[in-house]
């Protein structure tokens, strides 16, 4: 647990300092310009991240560049390079040349949805120069530094925000676009100039214009991304269907009613998610015995059940206070989606520890194939809410049925490719921690106002089982 814990804060600082940012930003355009105008911003964005993935840059920048010697990195980052540059090029061409008919899908028959997705194109530029930087920094280990540029990207956004929801309101309907861009950009001048005074750009010399296939750090950096980019793919542009779709039904309005449901549901666990990648897969990768492995997952689902369910039950309780505080009053019916989603974020963090072994032990295939299907399950499902039950609500409903059916497969994987079994101990937990959930939830469905005694009274509960379960298992067994 307390190693957990020490993940938690270790890289979830600058995570939790960037959110900080997304908050004061979020409140103002809240203030401004209301859920229609939140509603575009999220597109613009959720357009703008997904773009920006197909670059696949990022993770196995990071990992190549980690795993070479110092005197090797140079050459690394200058065979790699280059395919980046052009990949990168390359998907801002295309994306330019698809305005015609990818700005009415995504932002509806808006007159101005043609020049909002060229306009796009450069923050998308921008931003594949953003994730490479942050791929250099992250594969030489400036943690320190990846966290600056990452909270200074933010900071410049919030302090943009409030200057832009003014020209908003007077009709400048790419000003948010111009915010993202300047975000980054200022993460990226940051980014090279540490960058260049390190010395880890010295491999950027006559070479970097010389794409050479036969190179055995290209073929592996390709092989890596295709994979990396695919299933991150998948997640993102899911996502930005079912922004598109629900913005075609309910307007710009709804759309911004759904952005609200899905940045809560989302960034509290974002947190404590961060720790998966910085201390339970990396251990996980490095245990080579099979008992040792289970052990390490069972203790490991026992800590973060034990850590979660507190967190999750506060949320749960307090959603009211939160929209009232990082929106407004009018972003009210967010509850009606988000409500369900809670619930779902307990599957959620136990299919991830389940999902995580096969990166761990390189099960490429099985990942791959969960990410595809879980993505068009969950479009599926939500088709169903917005065309059949015509009800923006049951999204909500889809996400955690989505979350259950996914926690069901990644157990049948765990029970038989990890040989995993659940003890007693293991199930009764998950089961307690589930009823306290939904307890909480069904408890305070239809407030629309924070109710303090519920709020104590079930934070309490939580907290206090979560005590328990902690001394019991230290005592028995020691948590991590």
């Amino acid at each position: 647990m307390n190693k957990l814990i020490k993940a938690i804060f270790k890289t979830g600082s600058g995570t939790a300092i960037s959110i900080f940012f997304g908050i004061i930003a979020m409140k103002i355009m809240a203030w401004l310009i209301g859920p229609a105008g939140v509603g575009l911003f999220s597109l613009i964005r959720q357009t703008q991240q997904t773009v920006i993935t197909i670059g696949g840059g990022q993770i196995p920048l990071t990992q190549g560049l980690a795993s070479q010697s110092d005197e090797e990195r140079n050459k690394y980052l200058s065979e790699v390079s280059v395919y980046i540059l052009l990949l990168s090029l390359g998907t801002t061409i295309i994306f330019y040349l698809s305005s015609p008919w990818l700005g009415p899908f995504i932002f509806g028959n808006q007159i101005y949805s043609g020049n909002l997705i060229k306009t796009l194109c450069i923050p998308i530029g921008i931003g594949f120069v953003f994730v490479y930087f942050n791929g250099v920094l992250n594969g030489n280990r400036a943690l320190n530094k990846l966290i600056i540029s990452q909270i200074l990207n933010a900071a410049i956004v919030a302090f943009l925000v409030y200057p832009a929801s003014l020209l908003f309101n007077q009709g400048v309907s790419t000003v948010f676009i111009f915010v993202l861009a300047l975000g980054m950009l200022g993460s990226v001048l940051y980014s090279f100039i540490t960058s260049y005074k390190a010395g880890w750009l010295n491999g950027l010399g006559k070479n970097f214009f010389t794409l050479n296939f036969k190179s055995n750090n290209l073929k592996k950096f390709i092989s890596f991304s295709v994979i990396t980019t695919f299933t991150s793919l998948f997640a993102m542009i899911t996502v930005l269907i079912i922004r598109a779709l629900v913005a075609r039904n309910t307007g710009l309005y709804g759309a911004g009613i759904f952005d609200v449901a899905w940045t809560l549901s989302t960034m509290y666990l974002q947190l404590i998610l961060s720790a998966f990648a910085s201390y339970y897969l990396p251990t996980l990768s490095s245990i080579k015995n099979s008992n040792e492995q289970i052990k390490f997952i069972k203790s490991f689902l026992l800590s973060s059940i034990i850590l979660v369910v507190p967190i999750i039950v506060l949320v749960i309780v307090s959603k009211p206070l939160v929209i009232k505080l990082f929106y407004t009053a009018e972003f009210n019916p967010a509850l009606k989606i988000i409500r369900w989603m809670l619930i779902g974020d307990f599957f959620k963090v136990i299919s991830w520890i389940f999902a995580m072994p096969m990166v761990a032990f390189v099960h490429v295939k099985t990942f791959f194939w969960s990410e595809l299907i879980g993505n068009i399950t969950l479009l599926f499902w939500v088709y169903i809410a917005i065309y059949v039950f015509k009800s923006t609500e049951y999204i909500g409903l889809a996400v955690l049925l989505n979350y259950v059916l996914y926690f069901i497969y990644t157990l049948y994987y765990a029970k038989s490719r990890l040989l995993f079994r659940f003890d007693n101990k293991v199930i009764l937990i998950s089961f307690i921690g589930l009823m306290v959930i939904v307890g909480a939830s069904f408890h305070t469905w239809y407030d629309v106002e924070i109710d303090w005694i519920k709020v104590l009274v079930w934070f309490f509960i939580a907290s206090l089982i979560s005590l328990y379960w902690f001394l019991l298992t230290k005592s028995q067994e020691g948590l991590m």
